[in-house]
């Protein structure tokens, strides 16, 4: 909006509904980036998923049938943790109370992340091993429990803010 050159309410008023749609416009940016970003999440284990099951169907006779089901499993559960994040920031966003601390079994959670990346990778295994330790965690909504299987990265970053400031 064009602000007059004139120094009374209405140029006053006028910096003010620029102030606000830039805002307006900002978050709107944000949000398109939020969902491009999350579809693209949930895009790679569809596309896995579709795929392990097309090339299966397509030939029958030289599946290994039990491989097939269970790596649509370990899709499937991938596809449902993303979900239950993106549930979380959004009844967070809605200025729902954070979940309760819960205890993490941190051996078992490396186990199973091993066990996803050396089949995406082929089959290369490295073993964790340790004895069974679980410690507190809290989610919060800027530091979820993330897995990103394009990067083949992880995070399960604690938050570092003071509890009463974040989560």
């Amino acid at each position: 909006m064009e602000v007059p050159d004139t120094a009374d309410e209405v140029a006053e008023l006028a910096l003010t509904i620029n102030a606000t749609l830039q805002r307006l416009e900002e978050a709107a940016t944000a949000q398109r980036r939020f969902v491009a970003d999350a579809a693209h999440e949930l895009r790679s284990p569809l596309a896995t998923l579709l795929a392990g099951l097309e090339v299966a169907t397509a030939y029958p006779d030289r599946a290994d049938w039990p491989a097939v089901v269970s790596a649509a499993g370990r899709q499937a559960r991938r596809l449902s943790g993303l979900t239950e994040e993106l549930l979380l920031l959004a009844r967070l966003d809605a200025g729902a109370p954070p979940a309760p601390a819960e205890r993490v079994d941190v051996a078992a959670l490396a186990g199973r992340l091993s066990e996803e990346y050396a089949e995406r990778a082929g089959g290369s295994r490295r073993w964790i091993s340790s004895s069974p330790r679980r410690m507190p965690r809290r989610r919060c909504s800027r530091h979820p429990v993330t897995s990103n299987g394009s990067s083949g990265t992880c995070s399960t970053t604690p938050c570092a803010t003071p509890s009463a400031a974040c989560c």
